[in-house]
């Protein structure tokens, strides 16, 4: 077949095809590296091995003979790729770098290989200057495509062929025999095994490749975030009572949070729910305080005083809340402050990990909690627990510059923050929260269905 030369306006795409499929074979076959690999090898392992690149010579004849024919266009790849699975199975320090590249390669040579001949040979393949960038990111899925083939941006991800070989089908003939002149195949990648194809002069910067990327997904309705999971059960160690008449029918709306809670697996998704919860008690606790201790008429003065505890700021409420809920029995001659005292000391001052107290501590410190590690006794427990909750809280719901955001995109970066919440709060809040509903504590519970605002 006579191909069209170089042109200044770029080169013919069944040129680059071809010379991109040999060019990848022959830097595999070539005689010197084969015959110095060749001299190392055992007996067994060197007539394996002879076979192998014997049987590439072959294709790239074979590969040779198509070019020549103007009939039709090579597309044999599953020799190729065989042949190259052996040597990356066999002998990895042979082939080296390429052993990372050829799959994600060679599919897109299947894919420009569904054109016919006579379609490359019209192609012609400008002279744009493509790179690809290193980027860090969860997405293993993505292409964007213009007019403008310099705007063109496809996702890379080497450990994800399918998912890559599936976005082909967004990509012009044109990109793809760009990406096949792009590939660096005698580099190492980089540890997150992704890359960005990109022309150099639209980006390239993997943080502004990487937010453009999530905002085209997030903006598609899909996500780009990777779960942080935590599927452990309600923790009910506490001492409770059971009881059909307990009324558990006033905590309806509160038992729908917590099935909620039950089905979230995301664990700041989960850590909100529970925060309702104890939001919803902690606001109920003056409410009750007011209505179970009235046996006579409620008041004016009554409503006035009702009105003065719920606007109370959230911390201060919270508070208050864990003042009250702490003298409250856990067990049997222990309280819940002993209790959550004891979890405290066991969770934070871990034998096992001597790293874990100054991770603990870096957490705290982000959301904005004063006290640190070991610094925590029964005297300040309670305000530091009302903190400790409130601000981990804020974390995650506000969006304010000045305080710390954490996100599924940040969370793996700070693992005190997980601990805490994994190895202490959740199951903390879930103790507090079912023992004061199964045993109807008079703290969060109505003891009266009805007040009585005058004599009849």
């Amino acid at each position: 077949m006579q191909t069209s030369p170089v042109t200044p306006s770029g080169r013919n795409a069944i040129s680059v095809y071809y010379d991109n499929i040999k060019k990848i074979i022959n830097k595999v076959i070539d005689d010197e590296s084969v015959n110095r690999y060749s001299l190392q090898l055992g007996l067994n392992d060197k007539d394996i091995f002879e076979s192998v690149i014997t049987r590439l010579v072959e294709i790239v004849e074979d590969i040779e003979q198509a070019e020549s024919n103007n009939a039709e266009i090579f597309n044999d790849f599953d020799p190729i790729e065989y042949n190259f699975k052996e040597l990356h199975d066999k002998f990895p320090d042979f082939i080296n770098e390429i052993g990372y590249f050829y799959t994600i390669f060679f599919s897109i040579c299947r894919k420009v290989s569904e054109l016919d001949a006579a379609q490359l040979q019209a192609l012609v393949i400008s002279n744009s200057n493509f790179i690809l960038v290193p980027i860090q990111i969860g997405v293993n899925k993505f292409v964007y495509t213009n007019r403008n083939i310099d705007e063109t941006v496809v996702l890379i991800s080497l450990d994800n062929v399918e998912d890559f070989s599936e976005s082909l089908n967004e990509v012009a003939t044109g990109t793809l025999l760009h990406l096949l002149d792009t590939i660096d195949y005698t580099a190492l990648p980089p540890s997150s095994g992704k890359y960005c194809f990109v022309s150099n002069t639209f980006a390239t910067k993997d943080i502004q490749l990487k937010s453009f990327i999530e905002l085209n997904k997030v903006a598609a309705g899909e996500e780009v975030h990777t779960p942080h999971n935590y599927t452990n059960g309600p923790s009910i160690t506490s001492n409770i009572s059971w009881n059909i008449v307990h009324g558990y029918h006033q905590f309806s709306d509160v038992i729908y949070i917590l099935s909620e809670y039950n089905h979230q697996k995301n664990i700041l998704d989960k850590y909100l729910k529970i925060y309702q919860v104890i939001e919803n008690f902690m606001y109920k606790l003056p409410i009750c305080a007011i209505v179970n201790g009235n046996g006579d008429m409620f008041s004016i003065r009554h409503f006035k005083s009702l009105y003065d505890k719920i606007a109370n700021k959230e911390i201060d409420a919270l508070q208050k809340f864990n003042r009250t809920i702490f003298d409250e029995e856990y067990q049997p001659g222990t309280s819940f402050k002993d209790f959550i005292f004891n979890k405290w000391n066991s969770f934070a001052n871990d034998p096992t990990d001597p790293t874990k107290c100054n991770l603990i501590d870096t957490g705290l410190e982000k959301i904005g909690v004063g006290l640190r590690c070991n610094k925590i006794n029964r005297g300040n427990l309670p305000a530091f627990f009302a903190d400790l909750v409130y601000k981990m809280r804020n974390s995650i719901v506000h969006n304010k510059e000045t305080e710390f955001h954490i996100t599924y995109g940040n969370i793996s970066n700070f693992p005190g923050i997980q601990y805490l919440l994994e190895g202490f709060l959740l199951a903390s809040m879930e103790e507090i929260v079912y023992n004061l509903i199964i045993n109807k504590n008079p703290n969060v519970s109505y003891l009266h269905p009805n007040l009585k605002l005058f004599e009849d």
